[in-house]
């Protein structure tokens, strides 16, 4: 599946493509191509935490292990965020099999970031996980059951 967009809050499906607009908190990450702006993936990752209750988790999971991330584009692009967003990235990364170079920088970046409690998604129950003070209320198998597939 090929993760584009980004801007207004909208979702739209387009056969196997998912395009999610959200309004821009910034421009960084985004290309100028053949007169389309177009976010980067690591764009689209950073738009995607940031509005976790519009967009499917699971396909934020994916993102995370498919794509050939850049940690500095995206290290630069969330620039300024609080530390829950940077546990929020952290805890999704550490659930992933098998972490390569640059997740293993958003890792220990993240790492160092924990603060305080914080909540995956929303305010509603769930597993606290002490490691990243965070409560996983979507569910660690939830949030992996594509990979069963």
């Amino acid at each position: 599946m090929k993760i584009v967009g980004f801007l207004l809050g909208i979702f739209v499906r387009l056969g196997e493509h998912e395009l999610h607009y959200f309004r821009a908190k910034n421009y960084l990450g985004v290309e100028d191509k053949g007169g389309y702006k177009i976010a980067s993936v690591e764009k689209c990752i950073y738009d995607s935490l940031l509005h976790m209750d519009k967009v499917d988790a699971k396909a934020i999971m994916k993102a995370l292990f498919y794509a050939k991330l850049d940690s500095k584009l995206l290290l630069k692009i969330s620039a300024g965020e609080d530390n829950a967003f940077f546990q929020r990235l952290g805890y999704l990364l550490s659930l992933l099999p098998r972490p390569n170079a640059e997740r293993k920088v958003l890792l220990a970046f993240c790492a160092k970031r924990k603060k305080s409690n914080t909540y995956l998604q929303g305010r509603s129950k769930g597993k606290y996980v002490k490691e990243w003070m965070i409560v996983d209320n979507i569910c660690k198998e939830v949030l992996l059951s594509w990979l069963r597939q």
